[in-house]
């Protein structure tokens, strides 16, 4: 289900502000969005050190701050949409 969200989707937002450990599923994802030219987002606090690599950096437009991160997604024309 994971990576049919992300190849169904324009853009994908990534918040790593709390990460504790690398998430490897989430590095997938990004890895997915990169390969089909996805626009990828990525909340990373400037301190963090599990995802702080050039694969990370070179595949995202990155921000400090999740609000940041949101509000340059909405900055894209993306309307907000609730789910279930």
């Amino acid at each position: 289900r994971d990576k049919l969200d992300v190849l169904s989707a324009d853009i994908v937002l990534v918040n790593l502000t709390d990460a504790g450990q690398v998430s490897i599923g989430t590095m997938f994802e990004i890895a997915w969005a990169e390969d089909h030219n996805k626009l990828v987002i990525v909340a990373l606090p400037k301190d963090a050190q599990h995802h702080n690599h050039a694969f990370v950096r070179e595949s995202a437009v990155i921000f400090s701050t999740l609000d940041e991160a949101v509000r340059y997604t909405i900055s894209c024309g993306v309307e907000w949409i609730e789910r279930d």
